[in-house]
Protein backbone atom coordinates (compact mmCIF):
# COMPACT_ATOMS: atom_id res chain seq x y z
CA UNK A 1 0.00 0.00 0.00
CA UNK A 2 1.48 3.28 -1.26
CA UNK A 3 0.70 6.06 1.52
CA UNK A 4 0.67 9.36 1.31
CA UNK A 5 0.63 12.24 3.67
CA UNK A 6 -2.65 13.31 5.11
CA UNK A 7 -3.12 16.85 4.42
CA UNK A 8 -4.15 18.55 8.23
CA UNK A 9 -5.89 21.31 7.89
CA UNK A 10 -2.87 23.88 8.25
CA UNK A 11 0.11 21.18 8.87
CA UNK A 12 1.13 20.70 5.71
CA UNK A 13 -0.90 23.39 3.44
CA UNK A 14 -3.44 20.94 2.19
CA UNK A 15 -7.04 19.81 3.66
CA UNK A 16 -8.06 16.77 5.50
CA UNK A 17 -7.58 13.69 3.50
CA UNK A 18 -5.80 15.39 0.58
CA UNK A 19 -2.89 12.93 1.54
CA UNK A 20 -1.80 10.76 4.47
CA UNK A 21 0.25 10.06 7.37
CA UNK A 22 -0.44 6.87 9.49
CA UNK A 23 0.51 6.03 12.59
CA UNK A 24 1.00 1.95 12.15
CA UNK A 25 2.70 -0.15 13.81
CA UNK A 26 3.80 -2.11 11.16
CA UNK A 27 1.71 -5.06 12.39
CA UNK A 28 0.08 -7.08 9.61
CA UNK A 29 -3.47 -7.42 10.08
CA UNK A 30 -5.12 -10.80 11.00
CA UNK A 31 -7.59 -12.20 8.56
CA UNK A 32 -9.45 -14.13 11.69
CA UNK A 33 -11.66 -13.02 13.97
CA UNK A 34 -11.84 -13.96 17.50
CA UNK A 35 -13.25 -17.74 18.52
CA UNK A 36 -16.65 -17.86 19.59
CA UNK A 37 -16.47 -18.52 22.68
CA UNK A 38 -15.60 -14.72 23.24
CA UNK A 39 -18.48 -12.85 24.28
CA UNK A 40 -18.96 -9.58 22.47
CA UNK A 41 -19.62 -6.73 25.20
CA UNK A 42 -22.92 -4.76 24.93
CA UNK A 43 -23.47 -1.18 26.03
CA UNK A 44 -25.06 -1.20 29.34
CA UNK A 45 -28.31 0.96 29.51
CA UNK A 46 -26.56 3.12 32.20
CA UNK A 47 -23.45 3.76 30.39
CA UNK A 48 -22.71 7.66 30.29
CA UNK A 49 -22.77 9.28 26.84
CA UNK A 50 -19.45 9.67 25.04
CA UNK A 51 -18.97 12.38 22.94
CA UNK A 52 -19.98 16.46 21.80
CA UNK A 53 -23.74 16.70 23.75
CA UNK A 54 -25.07 17.19 20.71
CA UNK A 55 -23.42 14.70 18.86
CA UNK A 56 -22.76 11.50 21.28
CA UNK A 57 -21.63 8.16 20.78
CA UNK A 58 -24.80 6.09 18.89
CA UNK A 59 -25.03 2.61 21.17
CA UNK A 60 -24.30 0.93 17.99
CA UNK A 61 -20.66 2.19 17.92
CA UNK A 62 -19.83 1.12 21.58
CA UNK A 63 -20.38 -2.70 21.40
CA UNK A 64 -17.47 -4.92 20.44
CA UNK A 65 -18.68 -6.49 17.91
CA UNK A 66 -17.95 -6.45 14.00
CA UNK A 67 -20.85 -4.08 13.43
CA UNK A 68 -19.97 -2.36 16.05
CA UNK A 69 -16.57 -1.04 15.26
CA UNK A 70 -17.83 -0.22 11.90
CA UNK A 71 -20.61 1.67 12.86
CA UNK A 72 -17.77 3.71 15.27
CA UNK A 73 -15.54 4.39 12.06
CA UNK A 74 -18.84 5.94 10.83
CA UNK A 75 -19.08 7.88 13.86
CA UNK A 76 -15.39 9.36 13.59
CA UNK A 77 -15.69 10.14 10.15
CA UNK A 78 -19.26 12.23 10.73
CA UNK A 79 -17.41 13.72 13.52
CA UNK A 80 -14.31 14.93 11.23
CA UNK A 81 -16.70 16.20 9.13
CA UNK A 82 -18.34 18.48 11.95
CA UNK A 83 -15.02 19.46 13.13
CA UNK A 84 -14.25 20.95 9.85
CA UNK A 85 -17.40 22.72 9.50
CA UNK A 86 -16.79 24.21 13.08
CA UNK A 87 -13.13 24.68 12.63
CA UNK A 88 -13.04 22.93 16.20
CA UNK A 89 -11.79 19.51 16.49
CA UNK A 90 -11.23 19.16 20.02
CA UNK A 91 -14.65 16.19 20.44
CA UNK A 92 -12.01 14.02 18.69
CA UNK A 93 -9.12 13.90 21.30
CA UNK A 94 -10.70 11.59 23.55
CA UNK A 95 -10.88 8.86 20.90
CA UNK A 96 -7.60 9.00 19.43
CA UNK A 97 -5.22 6.23 21.38
CA UNK A 98 -1.72 7.70 20.68
CA UNK A 99 -3.07 8.20 16.88
CA UNK A 100 -0.35 10.41 15.44
CA UNK A 101 -2.34 11.13 12.33
CA UNK A 102 -5.55 11.99 14.28
CA UNK A 103 -3.74 13.91 16.44
CA UNK A 104 -2.26 16.14 13.48
CA UNK A 105 -5.62 16.15 12.40
CA UNK A 106 -6.65 18.29 15.58
CA UNK A 107 -4.25 20.26 15.48
CA UNK A 108 -4.33 21.19 12.16
CA UNK A 109 -8.13 22.42 12.58
CA UNK A 110 -6.95 24.78 15.30
CA UNK A 111 -4.26 26.34 12.98
CA UNK A 112 -6.71 27.21 10.12
CA UNK A 113 -9.34 28.67 12.90
CA UNK A 114 -6.00 30.53 14.24
CA UNK A 115 -5.28 31.87 10.80
CA UNK A 116 -9.28 32.95 10.04
CA UNK A 117 -9.72 29.96 7.37
CA UNK A 118 -12.40 27.60 6.88
CA UNK A 119 -13.46 24.53 5.01
CA UNK A 120 -16.58 25.27 1.50
CA UNK A 121 -16.92 21.33 0.90
CA UNK A 122 -14.66 18.51 1.87
CA UNK A 123 -16.61 16.02 3.28
CA UNK A 124 -15.53 12.67 4.08
CA UNK A 125 -17.09 9.17 3.35
CA UNK A 126 -16.55 6.11 4.17
CA UNK A 127 -17.59 4.50 0.43
CA UNK A 128 -16.67 0.52 1.78
CA UNK A 129 -15.11 -1.52 5.02
CA UNK A 130 -13.53 -5.06 5.02
CA UNK A 131 -14.64 -7.47 7.17
CA UNK A 132 -13.55 -6.42 10.18
CA UNK A 133 -9.94 -8.47 11.90
CA UNK A 134 -10.01 -9.02 15.59
CA UNK A 135 -6.54 -8.76 16.99
CA UNK A 136 -7.28 -9.27 21.19
CA UNK A 137 -8.57 -5.86 22.50
CA UNK A 138 -7.77 -4.09 18.50
CA UNK A 139 -9.42 -4.43 15.10
CA UNK A 140 -7.89 -3.34 11.95
CA UNK A 141 -10.64 -2.63 9.11
CA UNK A 142 -9.18 -1.70 5.53
CA UNK A 143 -11.54 1.17 4.00
CA UNK A 144 -12.25 3.14 1.07
CA UNK A 145 -12.30 6.78 2.00
CA UNK A 146 -13.10 9.37 -0.29
CA UNK A 147 -13.44 13.29 0.58
CA UNK A 148 -16.03 15.68 -1.69
CA UNK A 149 -14.17 18.65 -3.45
CA UNK A 150 -13.39 21.67 -0.93
CA UNK A 151 -11.72 25.13 -0.76
CA UNK A 152 -10.26 26.89 1.87
CA UNK A 153 -11.45 30.33 2.55
CA UNK A 154 -9.71 32.87 4.55
CA UNK A 155 -11.31 35.18 6.91
CA UNK A 156 -12.25 37.51 4.20
CA UNK A 157 -14.23 34.72 1.80
CA UNK A 158 -11.29 34.47 -0.55
CA UNK A 159 -10.26 31.16 -1.76
CA UNK A 160 -6.84 30.44 -0.47
CA UNK A 161 -5.73 29.14 -4.03
CA UNK A 162 -2.91 26.69 -3.59
CA UNK A 163 -5.71 25.02 -0.39
CA UNK A 164 -8.02 23.27 -2.21
CA UNK A 165 -8.84 20.33 -3.86
CA UNK A 166 -11.05 18.23 -6.57
CA UNK A 167 -12.83 15.01 -5.18
CA UNK A 168 -10.37 12.44 -4.16
CA UNK A 169 -10.75 8.73 -2.91
CA UNK A 170 -8.60 6.39 -0.80
CA UNK A 171 -9.00 3.09 -1.64
CA UNK A 172 -5.89 1.82 0.12
CA UNK A 173 -6.59 3.64 3.74
CA UNK A 174 -6.79 1.73 6.73
CA UNK A 175 -8.05 2.08 10.55
CA UNK A 176 -7.14 0.04 13.80
CA UNK A 177 -9.38 0.59 16.99
CA UNK A 178 -8.62 -0.43 20.34
CA UNK A 179 -11.55 -1.30 22.44
CA UNK A 180 -11.64 0.79 25.83
CA UNK A 181 -13.38 -1.53 28.28
CA UNK A 182 -13.83 0.89 30.90
CA UNK A 183 -16.17 3.57 28.83
CA UNK A 184 -17.33 0.74 26.65
CA UNK A 185 -16.09 2.52 23.49
CA UNK A 186 -13.43 2.26 20.86
CA UNK A 187 -10.47 4.56 19.87
CA UNK A 188 -8.36 5.13 16.36
CA UNK A 189 -5.11 3.58 17.32
CA UNK A 190 -4.37 4.49 13.44
CA UNK A 191 -5.87 6.29 11.17
CA UNK A 192 -3.81 5.36 7.21
CA UNK A 193 -4.72 7.07 4.23
CA UNK A 194 -3.45 5.44 0.86
CA UNK A 195 -4.62 5.93 -2.39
Amino acid sequence: MRRVRLAVAGLVGAAVLAGASGCSDGEEASQTLPSTSRTAASPSETLPPLGPADFPVPAEARQQTEAGAKAFVQYYLELMNRAQMRMDAEDLRPFSANCTTCDQFVDGIANYRQQGYRFDGGDISLRSASKPAFIEQRVDISVNFEQAPYRILNSAGAEVLDLKSEAVEYPASGVSLTWQGATEVWRVSDLTIGR
